[in-house]
């Protein structure tokens, strides 16, 4: 039976400092406004994983430096990684027609990858809400935020 004991232990602890299936906090949340309309109304709830977003939502070109394939109006939302999060290099984030791993959707700050990203989804006429899969580093649980769009109106292209 002590065998049994200190082997179901070992397991355990083994598991626990490979973070195997390791839930971390959920992430702070908020919307960008450096690019985009004073306009929208954010709201996060963050034991629901909920954002809610709504007003009017500015238009933007195709921007290939910013990663933007599309012109089309666009959100801004930012991620702050909960506290645990120490490997950057095996994230992977998955929304819309978007998904990124490796890490690679974490922000860079002098040639250092931080724990925080924002992303600028596309939203089109018909976009009334969407999953953001998350999984902040390898071994860590996905965490699935849901951002709804209420009483939004797409501003058109003046340019």
């Amino acid at each position: 039976m002590k065998k049994l004991a200190v082997i179901a232990f070992v397991l355990t602890f083994a598991l626990q400092l490979s973070g195997c299936g390791s839930t971390l906090d959920t992430a702070q949340v908020s919307l960008d406004k450096t690019l985009l309309g004073e306009d929208i109304v954010f709201e996060y709830n963050k034991e629901a994983k909920l954002i809610k977003i709504s007003g009017e939502i500015e238009y933007y070109e195709q921007d290939i430096l910013k990663g933007w394939d599309k012109a089309g109006n666009r959100i801004g939302l930012t991620f702050v990684a909960p506290s645990g999060v120490n490997e950057l290099e095996s994230g992977s984030l998955e929304y819309l027609d978007q998904n990124i791993g490796g890490g690679e959707f974490y922000t860079q700050v002098n040639g250092s990858k931080v724990a925080r990203f924002t992303i600028y989804p596309l939203i089109e006429e018909n976009t009334s809400e969407f999953e953001i899969k998350l999984t902040w580093q390898e071994g860590a649980k996905v965490q699935v935020y849901k951002v709804k769009l209420e009483d939004v109106k797409l501003k058109e292209n003046t340019l």
